[in-house]
């Protein structure tokens, strides 16, 4: 007898739907895909950087796995291999199509229910100040909702990225604790 424990969380009625229909149609996954347009200058480095902790984020990282003999699978979250976040070049494309083939080549990539990654993504660079992020997952992990919180915490954590990278550097640092010694000498306290 096979004493394998799995901890994981039932499925919700709708991926208990989105699953049954996968099993009778393994080739056909129901995705959600969403655009994000991004306007201003971004690094693009730092971007993939926040991308990649954002994935690994345990509640970003639902994967389905079931042992032999259950009916359907159970939600496990934990960490897993991710695809990383492409960059492309697309400031010689259309609009629309450039979307478009981001959306068709993310949806054909094989899916591994049970290591991952579940969830798709390209960095489309239109300009030095215009981009798209463009993600895909099955639908069984989250709905258009899901795909806009995960945008919010996208955009606040590189948001407190960049805050943390333009603070003081070791000069203006060095700068800063002079100018409090010196205003600090002049007030006719002790600090000797």
């Amino acid at each position: 007898m096979d004493s394998t424990v799995l901890t994981g969380y039932r499925l919700s009625e709708q991926q208990q739907r989105l699953w049954r229909l996968h099993g009778a149609a393994p080739d056909c996954v129901y995705r959600t895909a969403a655009v994000l347009s991004i306007r201003g200058p971004i690094d693009a480095e730092r971007f993939r950087r926040v991308w990649s902790t954002i994935v690994q984020d345990p509640a970003n990282c639902v994967m389905f796995r079931r042992l032999p003999g259950m009916s359907e699978p159970v939600q496990t979250h934990h960490a897993s291999p991710t695809r990383g976040l492409d960059i492309v070049d697309a400031s010689g494309t259309g609009h629309a199509a450039v979307l478009t083939d981001a959306e068709q080549r993310l949806s054909r990539l094989p899916i591994d229910w049970e290591r991952g990654p579940l969830r798709t993504a390209q960095l489309l660079r239109r300009a030095a100040d215009h981009h798209h992020l463009v993600v895909s997952q099955p639908a069984i992990c989250g709905d258009a909702g899901a795909m806009k919180a995960l945008f919010r915490r996208l955009a606040a954590r590189y948001a407190n990225d960049v805050a943390t990278q333009t603070s003081l550097s070791c000069g203006e640092y060095s700068d800063w604790q002079r100018q409090l010694r010196a205003s600090d000498d002049g007030d006719g306290s002790d600090h000797g």
